[in-house]
């Protein structure tokens, strides 16, 4: 959507499992609460697609370097849990997965190369 409009949907609301990295498609109804000035959005169908945003999702090549419990590569970082999913222990060169999380890039996959 945008970074304006955010909000999170609850296991019971749909039966989806995506995992991290995959792109939904999500209609929503937009509905204002006098009461809290405040605009709510509620999820009317959630499905996942096939289609891609390149300005939420990008490859990357080069060094991956370690630091204490985590990592980067070209300054993309990498969770701890993605080095012990992908068995890494020293620095290495890979080709990697990243997500835009917020306002920075964070890397969910990666392959040594």
């Amino acid at each position: 959507m945008n970074r304006t409009v955010h909000g999170i949907v609850k296991f019971n609301e749909t039966d989806l499992r995506p995992s991290e990295g995959s792109f939904l498609e999500i209609w929503i109804a937009k509905k204002t609460d006098n009461k809290r000035n405040k605009v709510i959005y509620k999820p009317l169908d959630i499905k996942e697609t096939t289609e891609t945003n390149d300005k939420l999702l990008k490859t990357v090549k080069g060094l991956l370097e370690l630091s204490q419990n985590f990592g980067f590569v070209s300054d993309i970082y990498v969770p701890q849990y993605i080095l012990k999913k992908y068995l890494i222990e020293t620095n290495c060169m890979v080709t990697a997965k990243a997500i835009l999380s917020g306002d920075k890039w964070k890397i969910i996959e990666l392959v040594k190369e």
